[in-house]
């Protein structure tokens, strides 16, 4: 393994820990390895499922700043690539979720098959405050998990949840009664092999989503609700619109929707001045 991914064996589970200091940012090497540890599990008959968390302080902030508005190179692993390799694992994959899953970090939590996390984690995806949306999924399985209506404000503010909201809203699937968020996961993931139950991609979960027609309503009665708070602002009503999509749309025509979007948004006037703020900020805190 490299320095950024650790693996270790818990009988028929395979635990992978994210390493990479201070808030495990998905870097192209942290992508490489999850997608190259996943494929050579999935190769043997021993492990019957994968665990994902992070080390120190949290699961994952998501994307690694220095890396945006770059272009991977071409051997490595987009974001989207990364998490479906998750989602398409024919074993079962629990992400365990503690201190924080942001932006990227929590598109990784949903493209695993389940989800636990402890009370206080905290749950986002913040990427309208930096002038885009989120780019990896974020926008079409968010609102198979809990609806359009509660995604739809969800994105478009940027909104955190705690892990009991986010249980309460069916973002998670158990909130752990330990801050040991590696012991629980791993017992989760025991009780999903002892009762054969296998993958279950987030894609293809329909009973909690709006249809069409009342997708429509909600997006628009956020709209009017947010309308003082998004006016202006490219990044809030794009993503509106993908969350739309996901009611309306294939999931395959849907992210191809969002990620139009992402890219179309990540190289305007309007993010690349909130990037600036945003790293000129973190500079200044490191100061």
């Amino acid at each position: 393994m490299s320095d950024v991914i650790s693996l270790s064996i818990q009988g028929e589970i395979a635990v992978l820990k994210i390493e990479n200091p201070p808030v495990n940012a998905l870097s192209a090497a942290v992508r490489t390895e999850l997608v190259d540890t996943i494929e050579v599990m999935a190769e043997g008959d021993q492990i019957k499922a994968i665990v994902i968390i992070g080390d120190g302080r949290c699961f994952s902030a998501g994307a690694d700043i220095s890396e945006f508005g770059t272009t991977p190179p071409d051997d490595t692993p987009t974001l989207p690539e990364t998490i479906a390799t998750l989602e398409n694992s024919k074993m079962p994959v629990i992400a365990g979720i503690h201190g924080f899953a942001l932006g990227g970090g929590l598109e990784i939590a949903m493209g695993a098959h389940y989800r636990i996390a402890t009370p206080a984690a905290d749950l986002g995806l913040p990427e309208v405050n930096l002038g885009i949306i989120p780019g990896a999924g974020g926008t079409q399985h968010l609102p198979r998990l809990i609806g359009v209506k509660a995604a739809a404000h969800m994105v478009a503010t940027a909104e955190k949840i705690t892990g009991e909201e986010a249980a309460e809203l069916g973002l998670v699937d158990i909130v752990t009664d330990t801050d040991d968020i590696e012991s629980s996961a791993i017992a989760f993931a025991e009780t999903l092999i002892d009762q054969g139950i296998g993958p279950r991609p987030t894609s293809m979960i329909t009973d909690r989503i709006e249809s069409p027609e009342e997708a429509a309503v909600a997006i628009e009665e956020v709209r009017t609700a947010l309308a003082d708070q998004i006016s202006g602002k490219q990044a809030p009503a794009r993503a509106l619109d993908s969350v739309l999509n996901a009611a309306s749309l294939s999931f395959e025509d849907g992210m191809k929707a969002e990620r139009e979007i992402f890219l179309s948004l990540r190289d305007s006037p309007e993010a690349q001045t909130l990037r600036d703020a945003f790293k000129a900020k973190r500079k200044a805190k490191k100061t």
